[in-house]
Order: structure tokens, then sequence, then C-alpha cells
């Protein structure tokens, strides 16, 4: 297998391993915000994000 083939495969299953863990958080009821790290870049944009969510 080649290096490539490896992280592809790596990413599917990193998806599909966050999808299950949304799926399961949504039904127990919890609110789920994904914040990606690129956006911690933007204190200000991260603050109005955080708290529309949190309102």
């Amino acid at each position: 297998m080649s290096n490539m083939t490896y992280w592809d495969i790596k990413r599917e299953r990193n998806k599909q391993c966050d999808k299950e863990h949304l799926r399961s958080l949504r039904a127990a009821d919890w609110r789920v915000l994904v914040v990606w790290e690129c956006w911690t870049r933007d204190i200000a944009r991260l603050h109005k994000l955080l708290a529309d969510f949190l309102d």
C-alpha cells in the first residue's frame, strides 16, 4: 500500500468516525459546533461564532 493510499483510507475513516460521533451527540440532544483550527486565527470572528451558537 502506498503512503497516499494509507492517508486516503485514514482520512475517510476519520470522516466516518466524526459523523458517528456527531450523530451520537445529537441523538443525546446535544447541540454541536465544530470549530476548525484555522477559525481560531480570527478571534473576533470566533467570538461572534461562539456567542451566536451559545445564545
